[in-house]
């Protein structure tokens, strides 16, 4: 579906499932609803929105330019601003702002976690109060007054995908997440 939004259809009477093609209905869930019949729809409907959404990032590097489809950058960061592009492959430097990167990154699951880093919050393998852990095994600081937002976002992109681990060092999140897939 390219609209944007995917119908779930959820009732006891058949008839309105059938009906539901003619809508173009992504589901149809018979009531009493299981929660594990919802779970599968929603986390199938997440998957495909994943899917839906690419987005390439031009960077320009002298007089050519690097191409990064957004899902493979792990995270940004700027340093003497000298711009550092990591990947799973690669880390790249360049001359751009964070700042316009930020706002163009954000709408496909980037977040601002410390003002040297704008991190891919699906590229997070643990989270605590101070830092980060992320996909390649790299650290990255969060700043204090962007870590309950930065929980927030995570928890909202990833929720079917976590476990908690208890952290008695983190008086703050009382809780740790760890991203298992």
């Amino acid at each position: 579906m390219n609209s944007g939004f995917y119908i779930v259809i959820i009732t006891s009477q058949i008839e309105y499932a059938l009906k539901g093609y003619n809508i173009h209905a992504y589901s149809f869930l018979p009531k009493p609803l299981k929660y594990s019949s919802v779970r599968r729809s929603l986390n199938d409907i997440l998957e495909l929105k994943k899917k839906d959404t690419s987005f390439k990032l031009q960077m320009k590097n002298g007089t050519d330019y690097d191409i990064y489809e957004h899902k493979e950058i792990i995270y940004l960061e700027i340093y003497k601003h000298s711009l550092t592009v990591v990947t799973d492959h690669d880390k790249k430097v360049y001359n751009q702002p964070l700042n316009e990167l930020e706002s163009i990154l954000r709408p496909y699951g980037f977040f601002r976690c410390h003002k040297s880093y704008l991190v891919n919050i699906d590229m997070i393998r643990h989270l605590s109060a101070k830092e980060l852990i992320m996909e390649n095994g790299d650290l990255i600081p969060v700043s204090k007054y962007r870590k309950d937002e930065l929980l927030e976002q995570f928890l909202d992109r990833s929720p079917h995908h976590l476990q908690p681990v208890a952290d008695y060092r983190c008086p703050v999140f009382q809780l740790g997440f760890t991203f298992h897939q």
